[in-house]
């Protein structure tokens, strides 16, 4: 038997954050104001492409069109406000007769450098990529956290004629634009355990004075079998007790007997317990008398291409 522990952040994941590139230039009531300054990025000949490589930060994914550095940062907002966001840029410059390098990876199974398919069409065609400099996600929620992911793709290609506009300087402006319904949420109590996670990922996140009421730590172990009646698990319950945790247990018979009733029961158990969990951990295994249902990713993790089993959609809930 053994203890997979998932903890309810895996959203976070979903982004690859670049903070350095994003400074907090103004955070008042209702606006926020953010610079991004483009660092260096790579320009690596390709043939006759140019791969541009950032030193951290993801890239673009059109299918066989540019492949440019994309940066991103989360931003704080009220729960019960809506948002708009603009920009302005600052600085730029341009770099002539540069053909950028197709994105290659739609199956991740490419080989780095090669390039088995490009939008011909595109690259003929007298237009800009992207569209927009600037995208804004759907908002999300962290906990008692409400955010923003913004991603900044500091360049404007045109393809036909071959030349890179690099955006130096932005300025990026979060204002209040109205009120919103969020079902009363910002009257729940702060998770402690997560104020280091908001200060590292959350660009304008300060971090809550000494004087705040913080939830108490509280866990949920699902238990597979009847592992919940093992004296091992018993002694970790107690001892989770004894650091101050308030504990819950459920067995398969409360949850349901699939991935889905169990992810509905941690749903519910967020939304509902009085104590809400921070922490949902399964004392079980894939199979065996000690069953706990698990997703499986369709990627495949090995030379045979078997789905590999993973927990995570257990703790994205809605």
């Amino acid at each position: 038997m053994r203890f997979k522990t998932p903890i309810l952040i895996s959203i976070l994941f979903i982004f690859q954050f670049s903070i350095a590139q994003f400074t907090l230039q103004d955070d008042e009531v209702n606006r926020t104001v953010i610079q991004f300054t483009h660092e260096d990025v790579s320009f690596e000949p390709q043939g006759e492409y140019t791969k541009l490589v950032p030193s951290k930060g993801g890239t673009t994914t059109d299918y066989g069109q540019p492949e440019l550095p994309l940066f991103s940062t989360l931003v704080q907002v009220e729960s019960n406000k809506e948002y708009s966001v603009s920009f302005s840029v600052l600085s730029s410059h341009t770099v002539s007769d540069i053909k950028i390098f197709p994105f290659q990876n739609k199956d991740r199974t490419e080989a780095p450098g090669v390039i088995k398919y490009t939008d011909v069409s595109f690259y003929a065609e007298e237009v800009i990529y992207p569209e927009s400099i600037l995208e804004v996600s759907d908002r999300l929620i962290m906990r008692d956290l409400h955010l923003l992911n913004i991603s900044v793709v500091p360049y404007r290609y045109n393809p036909s004629q071959q030349t890179l506009e690099v955006i130096d300087e932005v300025v990026i402006e979060v204002t209040e634009s109205g009120e919103r319904d969020d079902g009363g949420m910002s009257e729940r109590l702060p998770s402690r355990v997560f104020e280091s996670l908001y200060s590292t990922l959350v660009l304008n996140y300060e971090e809550r004075d000494r004087d705040t009421e913080f939830q108490d730590p509280a866990i949920l172990y699902i238990c597979g079998g009847s592992s919940e009646n093992n004296s091992s698990f018993q002694q970790l319950v107690e001892w989770r007790h004894q650091r101050g945790y308030v504990v819950y247990t459920a067995d398969l018979g409360e949850t349901g007997s699939s991935s889905s009733s169990i992810k509905n029961y941690i749903q519910n158990a967020y939304n509902n317990f009085g104590v809400p969990p921070e922490y949902v951990a399964f004392v079980g295994d894939v199979g065996g008398s000690y069953n706990v249902p698990t997703f499986y990713d369709g990627w495949g993790h090995n030379s045979y291409n078997n789905d590999c089993e993973g927990d995570q959609p257990y703790c994205q809930l809605n």
